[in-house]
């Protein structure tokens, strides 16, 4: 049986600071609310780069301290609460997650993602998946194919590969 979580689609209009955030504007979508509250709670300025293109230069970036209590903060803000969950199987909070209509964004090491040809074997880097659906074997989720590539897509990993990663 599959399981999808509706209205969640890829958030590629551009690509803001990292890629959490782009999966964290994925599911602030999915539930019709604004990003501008996250994008206005970042003061930066615009500059021109030595290579003639426009430059992005962030004034208080969002540094993550307390990893918890900041990603609880913007979600608050935009109306979205979280969940911290700990010591429970990954397959059954996935799953039971996802069964409630609610996509999950969990950190992987890249090493052991298989479709992430850049680093599959390679390389150890974590990095935020959105996983929004699953079967008897696979996970269904949106993600970007490599480092090099902005633009997130809908990806499928097998269960042991995302255990693993």
């Amino acid at each position: 049986m599959k399981v999808i979580v509706n209205k969640l689609n890829p958030f590629n209009a551009f690509y803001f600071k990292t890629c959490f955030l782009n999966s964290f504007f994925s599911i602030m979508q999915k539930y019709d609310i604004s990003i501008l509250h996250v994008i206005g709670d970042v003061n930066a300025y615009y500059s021109i780069a030595e290579n003639g293109q426009l430059k992005l230069n962030f004034i208080n970036d969002i540094h993550f301290k307390n990893l918890k209590a900041d990603l609880s903060k913007l979600a608050n803000k935009g109306g979205i609460n979280v969940e911290h969950n700990v010591g429970i199987d990954l397959h059954t909070f996935i799953k039971k997650e996802i069964k409630r209509d609610r996509p999950v964004i969990a950190i992987a090491d890249c090493f052991y993602l298989p479709y992430r040809s850049d680093t599959f074997e390679r390389k150890h880097f974590f990095h935020p998946i959105l996983l929004m659906g699953y079967d008897n074997t696979s996970y269904y989720i949106i993600d970007q194919i490599n480092d090099e590539s902005l633009t997130f897509g809908y990806r499928v990993i097998d269960s042991l590969a995302l255990e693993e990663a």
